[in-house]
């Protein structure tokens, strides 16, 4: 067995002691949430996988009313009311408790689920249980093949559907303008 030739190399004339300074979000994409085609072509994908139903129904209510994961979550059916097209809103984080108005999209989505619902939750598992918050988006984005970037951002568009024209609060003093 032949020895492999090993030889003396120059160090480095610069030394790291400390990790590079991580580039900012602006330089490594040119947006950070998604446009409403994409959340479109998203829920058109969602429709065509074995929980089609209820997958697009929360990509649906999570983009156009600027849901967190874990509001998607605690969604129950006593939180909508079909009468008047409403929906109740416990924002998490210290944040006012809302009404909604439904679309017409969302209440034939969400009539859809509730005919086949057994579980005070809207949103549950195969086997009946309420949605745990950890990697909800990322594990609806791995099972449609479509990339998600962080959910807050996706906030941020999805709340400006609401009110078109008007200055909106998502996070804490952040506002998205809408216009």
């Amino acid at each position: 067995m032949a020895k492999a030739r090993l030889r003396l190399v120059a160090p480095a004339t610069e030394k790291r002691t400390v990790t590079p300074i991580r580039r900012p979000n602006a330089e490594l994409r040119p947006r950070e949430h998604l446009t409403e085609r994409e959340v479109n072509k998203l829920i058109e994908t969602a429709k065509g996988n074995r929980w089609g139903q209820r997958d697009s129904t929360i990509i649906l209510i999570a983009f156009r009313h600027g849901l967190r994961a874990s509001e998607l979550c605690e969604l129950q059916w006593s939180d909508v009311e079909f009468e008047s097209g409403t929906l109740l809103l416990r924002r998490a984080k210290g944040g006012a408790t809302a009404t909604h108005p439904l679309l017409g999209d969302e209440l034939r989505a969400l009539r859809a689920l509730k005919r086949e619902a057994k579980s005070p939750f809207i949103f549950v598992s195969e086997r009946g249980a309420p949605f745990s918050v950890a990697g909800l988006f990322q594990g609806l984005a791995l099972g449609l093949g479509v990339p998600i970037r962080g959910d807050h951002n996706n906030r941020d568009i999805g709340a400006s559907g609401l009110c078109p024209g008007q200055q909106l609060q998502t996070r804490h003093s952040r506002h998205v303008n809408v216009g």
